[in-house]
This record gives C-alpha cells, structure tokens and sequence, in this order.
C-alpha cells in the first residue's frame, strides 16, 4: 500500500486515468473503488465552491483527500504514468500529481531513463 495526498486538481485529474485503467477482476475493483474515495461528494462541491463552466473546473477552497493506493492500482497508475511521459502528454499540472503518485525511487528511474535518451545512451 502507499499513501497518497491529493489535491483537489490531483483528483480531478486522476479521475479520467482511473477511468481508462485495465487490468484483471481484482485491479479493476481496487480502481473503481478509488473512483469511489476521489469522486466529490455534494456536500464537498458545496463546501469547496466547485464549479465547472467554458470546459474547465474552478474552486474556492482547495484540501487534500489522503489516501491508500493497493500495489496493484499502483502498478497500473505507474504504466499510466508511463505512457502519458511516452507520448509528452505530462503538463506542469500533471508534474504535481505524479511526484505524488509515484515514489521517489521510481520517479527517479523514470527521469534517469528519460535523461539517457535524450543523450541517445539508450533506445
């Protein structure tokens, strides 16, 4: 298990990753049950002032949802990850989310990875 802390644009932005996630029966489950700990309440749309118009969402309040991530969704977010780097779809919105996703060790893999191509050290 991992922790997680998650901003109110962290959980916006996980939610359509989630969504895509696939895997077997038990990964699936986990996924949807973490759309479940993700998704705003009412209340919470009440309490933060969230409010989506001209196809983007705002808010007056913001606060972290904290949260435990399985191994299994975390491989699976991790793989996401992954191929959102491949095919340069990471914003500097998306940088604060995955530092928190990800773990120290394996965000430093990935930059490392990324740093040797760009050098043409590997393929």
């Amino acid at each position: 298990m991992r922790n997680v802390k998650l901003n109110n644009l962290g959980r916006l932005l996980l939610m359509p990753v989630l969504q895509k996630a696939e895997g077997n029966i038990l990964a699936v489950k986990q996924v949807k049950e973490l759309i479940n700990k993700i998704g705003f309440l009412e209340k919470e749309i009440e309490e933060k002032g969230l409010v989506s118009k001209n196809g983007g969402v705002s808010w007056d309040k913001d606060s972290e949802l904290e949260l435990e991530i399985s191994n299994t969704v975390y491989v699976l977010l991790k793989k996401q990850v992954e191929q959102l780097s491949k095919t340069g779809k990471i914003s500097l919105q998306w940088l604060d989310l995955v530092e928190r996703i990800l773990t120290k060790e394996d965000y430093d893999k990935m930059l490392k990875r990324l740093e040797e191509k760009e050098k043409g050290d590997v393929k």
